[in-house]
């Protein structure tokens, strides 16, 4: 899908500006020919807000002229790209609509620009059947269906802003699907820099921490996505499922000192010292899955895959999260293989 919305060539708007001026000279109506010679400046220099404040009213008294709705279809296609895109896209695709019916109708518009009309809806429309798509698969937020469109709407004004930004949360997802954490990890870093407020990339930043062994840092993100509004109920469902494992148990591995300890020796390298704290951890707190998948990830460090896989295995023992547990029946099945 291109996201670059409605960048009309220099040609097609001195197209367009021809066109206008040429209705201009046509008119004899000295009040409307000042408005259109109004609006067409205020489209020229850039200001599509006062251009539309001119051109909404015309076309509301006259929705048959064809002249309006030509000159407003770009100031609608430039304003998508900075502010209300959902809005400014459909009333864009709405008028290039209007106009192909005014054209089928007998109305004078030159053949370049019905063919312009005619491309940007053959390219642009389907971007709000995609937005649609995505909010349909976002589901709810906080069990509204409008703020999921709202989250699709938002996703692509930052694409809009960050062409590269696509591309990246492909790589990063790829990646961790991959079970390549420490290399997703840098992906969703920049994605994070880019849009710190998405709960989405605070999740799966949150998880492939958890599934390198770093509780703290997974923690911290998933703190960001409970905190935070643009998160799917899904993915913050399976973030309180997850949670739960941690809260539900004896002990905190936040607020308690060998845990905290266990996961900066093993963020450290300092294997062996981790593994050594996690044993007493183990015995006294066998409801703990997150203490197991910790020492698993440090004999995974050593190269001790067998032991890796017997703790792996101790954990499927476990209530888990599904997304959870399919990551470590994976770990066991890459291990063993």
């Amino acid at each position: 899908m291109s996201i670059e919305l409605f960048l009309f060539s220099a040609a097609v708007g001195a197209a367009i500006t021809e066109y206008v001026f040429s209705a201009e000279s046509r008119t004899g109506n000295k009040q409307e020919r000042e408005l259109l010679a109004k609006a067409r400046g205020y489209c020229d220099t850039g200001d599509y807000r006062r251009a539309l404040s001119v051109l909404e009213p015309l076309m509301e008294g006259d929705p048959q002229n064809a002249v309006y709705c030509v000159l407003a279809i770009p100031c609608y296609g430039k304003l998508a790209r900075v502010e209300n895109l959902r809005r400014n896209v459909e009333k864009c695709v709405s008028l290039c609509e209007h106009v192909q019916a005014l054209v089928r109708d007998g109305a004078s518009v030159p053949q370049d620009l019905v063919n312009v009309i005619g491309d940007i809806l053959r390219s642009h429309k389907p971007v709000l059947a995609q937005m649609h798509e995505r909010a349909k698969s976002i589901g709810t937020i906080g069990g509204s269906k409008t703020k999921a469109l709202d989250y699709a709407e938002r996703k692509f004004v930052l694409w809009l802003a960050n062409p590269e930004m696509p591309e990246l949360e492909l790589k990063a997802s790829r990646l961790k699907e991959s079970k390549k954490y420490g290399e997703a990890l840098k992906w969703y870093d920049k994605l994070i820099r880019m849009d710190s407020e998405d709960g989405e990339f605070h999740y799966s930043r949150g998880l492939c921490r958890m599934m390198s062994g770093d509780l703290k840092g997974a923690k911290e993100d998933f703190d960001d996505v409970l905190a935070g509004q643009w998160c799917p109920d899904e993915v913050r469902k399976g973030l309180k499922q997850i949670l739960s494992t941690w809260r539900d148990a004896p002990a905190n591995p936040f607020s308690d000192d060998p845990a905290r300890e266990a996961s900066e020796d093993f963020t450290a390298g300092k294997y062996d010292s981790a593994i050594r704290r996690l044993d007493k951890l183990v015995k006294l707190y066998p409801e703990r899955p997150d203490y197991l998948l910790l020492r698993a990830s440090c004999k995974m460090g050593l190269g001790s895959r067998r032991e890796a896989i017997a703790d792996l295995k101790e954990i499927l023992k476990h209530k888990l999260p599904d997304d959870m547990r399919k990551e470590i029946e994976t770990q066991v099945t890459e291990l063993s293989s």
